[in-house]
């Protein structure tokens, strides 16, 4: 993934661990570069039409229960708003009240989304549900804070040569300038 990303093959938000391995990702594009899971339910009513459309969050095995998916969502929605914003759209699994099987969990769940302001609008699948929201423009160059509970480096790979990562060992507070459209 990280070798797509940084050829400009993909868009995605990468997640390093302290020996700058990439232990995750939220891989984000527009709905013609990314297809889409429960797309047949989908298509019967289709909700109004997104800009862009987050469709994978991986996390490494080794890595998960700490905030490696955050830390990319976080990550793709800052590129996303510095490329212009708009209608950001994923499919989703609910997973309150039950225990759901990590396979199932391709775009993380749809509670991790709705902490980030996402709301569902429809759903596709037996837990499976549409979620999205709409992203401001954020001014390119301009830097965005946040912290997660992880120790890490968070790599914005659009374009962006090794040397723009910011480490974040203690504190877990991130940086970014995502580049311009």
């Amino acid at each position: 993934k990280e070798e797509l990303v940084r050829a400009g093959r993909a868009h995605a938000a990468l997640v390093f661990d302290e020996d700058d391995l990439a232990q995750g990702w939220c891989q984000y594009g527009s709905p013609e570069e990314l297809g889409l899971k429960h797309h047949r339910e989908y298509a019967k009513n289709p909700p109004p039409r997104a800009r862009w459309r987050i469709a994978c969050i991986f996390v490494d095995k080794g890595h998960r229960g700490r905030g490696v998916a955050r830390a990319g969502l976080e990550g793709a929605l800052a590129q996303i708003a510095a490329a212009g914003g708009g209608l950001v759209e994923a499919i989703s699994e609910v997973t309150a009240g039950r225990e759901a099987q990590g396979r199932f969990l391709f775009s993380a769940t749809a509670e991790l989304f709705e902490q980030y302001g996402f709301t569902r609008g429809r759903q596709v699948g037996k837990h499976a549900w549409i979620v999205s929201r709409e992203i401001d423009l954020v001014p390119s160059w301009t830097p965005c804070f946040w912290s997660a509970e992880i120790s890490c480096q968070i790599g914005w790979a659009d374009g962006l040569p090794p040397s723009t990562t910011s480490s974040c060992p203690s504190s877990a507070r991130k940086w970014t300038n995502p580049p311009a459209p």
